[in-house]
Parts: structure tokens; C-alpha cells; sequence
């Protein structure tokens, strides 16, 4: 059987490629330093908001097939510690990419972006921290897919109101 984990990780960093491959359409030269840290700011959202959290979905599953997801080869305490890590790095990278912008997003924008993390990813990561529920895996999960378009909204606004 194929290493589940490595298999995932592999697809998520492919699906990363789209945000990559849209910045290229936009500036065909685009920084090296922007690309880098554009995709690593969404597979570490991507880990931590999706195939982790995902993966309590489906664990009795992936027991009986002994899959070698996070979750199984390390139990949950250790996989809601990557789950905070991996967001943490997601939040603080996504502040890297916006001021990394031709200008400086303005400071109420920046408080949206740290407010839309904290209530979408940290807050119901901490919580699954808490409980270590299936279902707070899968609010996480849940609330984590509305990050991307959440950001992309505040992105948006800043643009047509001229702020950016």
C-alpha cells in the first residue's frame, strides 16, 4: 500500500501550484521570495485546515487499512500540535506576503487578516487542542476553507476602496 501521508503531502503541494501558476499570469516575473512564500503560507494552511483536520473524518478507516496518516502513526495529541504549528506558521507567513506588496497594506486590513486567522484557524484549532473531538476536527476543517476566500475578500475591498 502507498504511504497515505507522503501521498497526501505530494497532492497538497500540487494543488498549491494553482495560486503559484495565477501570480505567473499576472507578472510574468514575478519574486522568487513572494512565489516561495505564497506556497509555503498555503501548504502549511493546507496541513493544518485540511488533511489533518480531516483526517479524524475517517480515522477508524484508516486503522483498519493501518494508513499512515499523521493521526494514525502519532496519535492525536502530537497531530493537533502540528495542526497549531502548521497554522501558526500559516498566519504569520500570510503577513510576510502582504507586506511584501508594492505598498504596505494599511493597518485596518492587517487587523482583518489577523482577525479572519484567529477566528477561522487558531481559535477552532485551540479548541480541537482541547478536546481532541471528531468534531471539532471537522468544524476546523470546516471553518479553515473559508480562510482562502476570506482573505481573498479582504484583498478585494482593499483594492476598490482604493486603499491598496
Amino acid at each position: 500500500m502507498e504511504d497515505q501521508s507522503v501521498s497526501a503531502l505530494c497532492q497538497r503541494s500540487l494543488k498549491n501550484c494553482g495560486p503559484l501558476a495565477a501570480v505567473l499570469a499576472v507578472d510574468p516575473e514575478p519574486s522568487l521570495s513572494f512565489l516561495l512564500l505564497l506556497f509555503l503560507w498555503l501548504f502549511f494552511w493546507e496541513i493544518g485546515g485540511q488533511n489533518i483536520p480531516n483526517d479524524w473524518a475517517e480515522i477508524e478507516e484508516d486503522r483498519q487499512l493501518h494508513a499512515r496518516t499523521i493521526l494514525v502513526q502519532y496519535g492525536a495529541e502530537k497531530a493537533v500540535r502540528i495542526i497549531i504549528l502548521s497554522l501558526a506558521f500559516a498566519v504569520g507567513l500570510s503577513l510576510f506576503v502582504l507586506g511584501m506588496g508594492v505598498r504596505p497594506f494599511p493597518i485596518p486590513y492587517i487587523v482583518g487578516f489577523v482577525l479572519v486567522a484567529l477566528g477561522l484557524l487558531l481559535l477552532p484549532a485551540f479548541r480541537l487542542y482541547k478536546t481532541r473531538e471528531r468534531a471539532d476536527a471537522l468544524t476546523l476543517f470546516r471553518k479553515a476553507s473559508y480562510y482562502p476566500l476570506a482573505c481573498l475578500i479582504l484583498v478585494t475591498i482593499s483594492i476598490l476602496t482604493g486603499h491598496y
